[in-house]
């Protein structure tokens, strides 16, 4: 079908995260679509919320050059449930670009928060339920301003970014939020911005907990704890004489 693409609205999970080569890509797609033509259709189901309109499944890219070019769309059209739409979704990225790790995870995650079954999410990446648990855990445990911050660092995979979510765990907000806007960090691709905010951290010791006193009923010091960056509890206890 020939859908005007004014009518075409984006999937409500995002697939990508923005800072990458995107926009080096768009601009090729749009040259290749402005001399050839689409060559390969987009998948659209009906937009349920807003009669007339549709939802895009897949070929997010191919609209936007659509778009800037003012062309129709060349589409599919499919009556599908949301769930099915994302695992198509995510089954279009696995096979036609090479998504980023963190990439994979948002999208883990977002599906997952859909209120999708871990295998279903594990069906839409081609991965493994514990893979999919591990993903959904590590981007709990880094924060967002910080993901975007860095993009979709494209040679980065899950050791490192385990490793950067532990770094941020064991220190102040503003230590990596001072590295993403330290002069000069923006300018960097998606790979040097992970490694520049991996070397800031790593070089700058994390603060020691402090100790919490401990006291008896009456008031007569007993000792104190104090917690480590893993969270373990050590007992420091006067001793009796």
């Amino acid at each position: 079908h020939e859908i005007d693409v004014a009518l075409i609205d984006p999937s409500p999970i995002r697939d990508r995260i923005a800072g990458g080569d995107e926009a080096s890509a768009d601009d090729a797609l749009r040259e290749s679509i402005s001399q050839d033509g689409q060559q390969v259709p987009i998948l659209l189901r009906p937009n349920a919320g807003r009669p007339g309109r549709y939802l895009t499944v897949y070929g997010h890219r191919r609209v936007r050059a659509l778009k800037a070019l003012g062309r129709p769309a060349l589409a599919l059209l499919r009556e599908m449930s949301d769930e099915d739409a994302f695992v198509a979704q995510g089954n279009e990225n696995n096979e036609r670009r090479n998504t980023s790790f963190i990439e994979k995870a948002l999208f883990a995650t977002q599906l997952a928060a859909a209120g999708l079954a871990p295998t279903r999410v594990g069906a839409a990446l081609g991965a493994h339920r514990t893979l999919v648990h591990q993903m959904i855990g590590l981007v709990n445990d880094l924060p967002a301003e910080l993901i975007s911050a860095i993009g979709p660092a494209p040679s980065v995979g899950r050791p490192r970014w385990r490793s950067l979510a532990d770094l941020a765990k064991t220190h102040p907000v503003k230590a990596w939020k001072a590295a993403v806007q330290a002069d000069g960090f923006s300018g960097l691709s998606s790979d040097e911005r992970f490694a520049f905010v991996f070397e800031r951290l790593s070089a700058r010791p994390a603060p020691a907990p402090e100790a919490r006193a401990l006291a008896s009923q009456d008031g007569r010091p007993l000792g104190s704890v104090q917690r480590t960056a893993r969270g373990d509890a050590i007992i420091k206890l006067v001793s009796a004489r």
